[in-house]
């Protein structure tokens, strides 16, 4: 997008190496430490804990504001969706999706005008479910308005001293065609047993 002139406010974006399955709640976590994030309790609101031989969390904990919200890094955010609204990006995809990521716009740039504080942290995970659900064209679409909002705000602050935007993510998204990945030279091809 900063080929089309998108986003030019900012510098070049930085390479990042993400795991996959990405884990969001540990490199969110680590990313805003220097902020005051604790580690998570888990690799995600369900995960197994090994110390105690069984799984914790449950999809009911992910609507729950309180286990949620206010028990993980996301109390540092200034504007997080609740879990049900980010829950209704899944109702009728890709529309819904789509739908919630801007009213993500909306709501942020709200809050952001109701805020004096110095620093002020915005979630929008509606990226990710876009990427899923939207796919490149409706992500895009987002991108291109998150860009024209983030202008907006820098042009706004210009007058009340220098305004800093940073964006970050704790992994992206390809949309390149998958192929199969040869084992030529592996392990099981060199008569060793797996």
């Amino acid at each position: 997008m900063r080929a089309e002139g998108r986003f030019k406010a900012f510098r070049d974006p930085a390479r990042m190496i993400a795991p996959f399955p990405s884990l969001t709640n540990v490199s969110i976590a680590r990313i805003l430490e220097p902020a005051g994030a604790e580690e998570p309790i888990g690799y995600e609101e369900d995960y197994f804990d090994v110390a105690a031989n069984k799984m914790r969390g449950s999809l009911l904990d992910r609507f729950n504001q309180s286990k949620f919200i206010h028990s993980s890094y996301r109390e540092l955010f200034d504007y997080h969706p609740s879990a049900i609204k980010s829950g209704l990006g899944y109702a009728a995809p890709p529309f819904s999706t789509y739908i919630e990521s801007m009213t993500d716009l909306v709501m942020f740039k709200r809050k952001l005008r109701g805020s004096n504080d110095p620093v002020y942290f915005v979630y929008c995970g509606a990226t990710d479910t876009l990427a899923h659900l939207g796919g490149d064209r409706m992500l895009r679409s987002f991108m291109a308005k998150l860009d024209d909002l983030v202008a907006d705000i820098i042009r706004e602050g210009q007058g009340q001293g220098q305004v800093r935007v940073t964006i970050f993510s704790d992994h992206g998204n390809e949309y390149r065609k998958y192929k199969r990945s040869g084992y030529e030279g592996s392990v099981a091809t060199r008569g060793v047993p797996a």
